[in-house]
């Protein structure tokens, strides 16, 4: 039987860290800058992050491009030539064509290599909603689940990834076309701050919008905390180099507020970063089922 491995991409937000603990690699996405391509990788040090997203703040244009195919086809070579079968996990379809292109190119991989896996899935998530999955199918690896069982569990379990976003301006997250259509009639009242969730389809909504930074990082916890079932789960924080008093302050509403296994911190990287801006936080963990679709239902709640 093949050894099984996880991959994921830039939008995962993992760290080296995690991507060591439990052998995941990415494939990576790139940045466009003054014309130029630069790797959206995920290692960047606390002052390459603040150097990043200072660039946005001082209005440099950045754009993201996606993993292109010769990219995917590397990555994939390389870990079926080392004997593996792949698990691929992208973000979700609903904002990126990642998916798409790493079918089509497993696709012709496999003629290739006919005695190879290679399964592409969508998270249905963004950020660490994609890391989280990537993390809990890595797990499986490691307790010797067959192929087929990771692949079912990652389908089953995808909408159970719950998420809770703030973006501090709406400029980035606007421009970026990742809200669902009914989320894009948004005001860029500087007091207004919205709060963003994940559906069931992988649609990024707006689910109410807050007055005032401080309540909309109050509103997360309080959004969570109806959320999490278990005090063995992890709670991963992600940022887009908001503050160590920002931080802090979620992390202490977290202990507070419900109880949890421990609480994970780490970066926005470049990906995500273009996407949402400067000094947006979420946080992720897994939970109760999604059953709330924006396809279906408006799901603008104003609380001011």
């Amino acid at each position: 039987m093949a050894k099984i491995k996880i991959i994921t991409d830039s939008y995962s937000d993992l760290t080296d860290e995690l991507m060591n603990k439990y052998d995941i690699d990415y494939a990576i996405m790139n940045i466009v800058h003054h014309g130029k391509n630069e790797p959206a990788t995920l290692n960047k040090t606390p002052s390459e992050v603040h150097e990043f997203y200072g660039k946005m703040k001082n209005g440099e244009r950045l754009a993201l491009a996606q993993v292109n195919p010769e990219d995917f086809k590397k990555i994939f070579t390389k870990y079926i030539k080392l004997g593996y079968d792949i698990i691929y996990i992208g973000n979700s379809s609903k904002i990126s064509k990642s998916v798409e292109t790493a079918e089509k190119t497993a696709l012709q991989l496999l003629e290739k290599y006919p005695d190879h896996k290679i399964n592409c899935i969508d998270s249905q998530n963004i950020s660490f909603g994609e890391g989280l999955l990537a993390i809990e199918a890595a797990k499986l690896v490691q307790q010797n689940l067959n192929f087929q069982e990771i692949v079912q569990w990652i389908l089953e379990n995808r909408i159970k990834v719950n998420q809770v976003l703030t973006v501090q301006t709406f400029d980035f997250i606007k421009k970026s076309g990742i809200l669902h259509r009914q989320s894009t009639c948004i005001s860029n009242f500087s007091k207004i701050k919205p709060i963003i969730i994940s559906d069931a389809n992988g649609n990024q909504t707006i689910l109410k919008k807050i007055r005032g930074r401080e309540n909309s990082l109050i509103e997360i916890v309080n959004s969570m905390k109806e959320i999490v079932d278990s005090e063995n789960q992890t709670i991963y924080i992600t940022h887009g180099d908001c503050s160590q008093q920002e931080v802090q302050f979620l992390v202490n509403l977290i202990k507070t507020n419900f109880p949890c296994k421990e609480i994970f911190i780490g970066y926005m990287g470049p990906a995500m970063g273009t996407l949402t801006g400067p000094e947006s936080i979420g946080i992720w963990t897994s939970g109760k089922t999604l059953t709330f679709c924006a396809e279906k239902k408006n799901p603008y709640q104003a609380t001011l």
